[in-house]
């Protein structure tokens, strides 16, 4: 297992599956995507819609590099790079539309979904994303995995997405529980800078999920 210490917190990165398990915390807050939930590609489909609607194209190796951001934030990121203004709002309602309509190909991470039933009866566990909340809890409702979480927080529940930490520290507020003593599990540079403001130790879940992306860096979906 690798670990740094940043400031104080924590960041860890284990490669085996059986070490993504941590108990001894008081709390435990999740990513969605890419973390709890196998969905780059649907996401990557969405937001690529979205954005082709208003004459704006990224590609996947762009989508990749920035999925840590929420899609208004990919939104307005992309549209700066190629100088042209967009509306935004819009095109964030069009990718939760977009997304809708894929959600049933998106399945649990196996891995991170283990440590999340593992968990339960013990400390409380959290959903903090930068995705919207009416996509998340339609996910979390098609897999019938409500009760596995004791909050969920969402781009809609905060002014700032990540990497500002409000995101975490306010599941650590809905959970009652100190930040310090919270750990978050992430899939994104974004997201652990986020865990790392928040005063909260982090385990980076790439390494070990590396063999089920099979070169997500590199390969563009079909």
């Amino acid at each position: 297992m690798k670990g740094e210490d940043m400031r104080g917190v924590r960041v860890t990165a284990p490669r085996d599956r059986d070490a993504l398990y941590r108990p001894g915390y008081s709390a435990y807050i999740f990513d969605w995507d890419g973390t709890v939930a196998d969905s780059h590609r649907a996401n990557y489909s969405a937001v690529s819609s979205a954005l082709r609607l208003v004459g704006v194209d990224i590609s996947w190796e762009w989508y990749i590099a920035r999925h840590g951001l929420s899609a208004g934030e990919m939104a307005t990121a992309a549209a700066e790079e190629v100088g042209r203004r967009i509306d935004v709002p819009r095109v964030v309602e069009s990718r939760d539309e977009f997304f809708l309509r894929v959600v049933a190909d998106v399945a649990p991470v196996a891995p991170v979904a283990s440590v999340i039933r593992r968990l339960q009866g013990g400390a409380p566990v959290a959903v903090a994303t930068g995705g919207p909340r009416r996509t998340v809890l339609h996910t979390i409702d098609m897999w019938e995995i409500g009760h596995l979480f004791s909050a969920v927080v969402t781009r809609d529940d905060v002014s700032c997405g990540k990497p500002d930490p409000a995101l975490f520290l306010r599941a650590s507020e809905l959970l009652g529980v100190p930040a310090e003593k919270c750990l978050v599990y992430e899939d994104s540079d974004e997201g652990l800078e986020a865990a790392r403001r928040a005063g909260m130790d982090a385990v980076d879940v790439r390494p070990c999920l590396a063999s089920e992306r099979r070169g997500m860096t590199a390969r563009t979906p079909s």
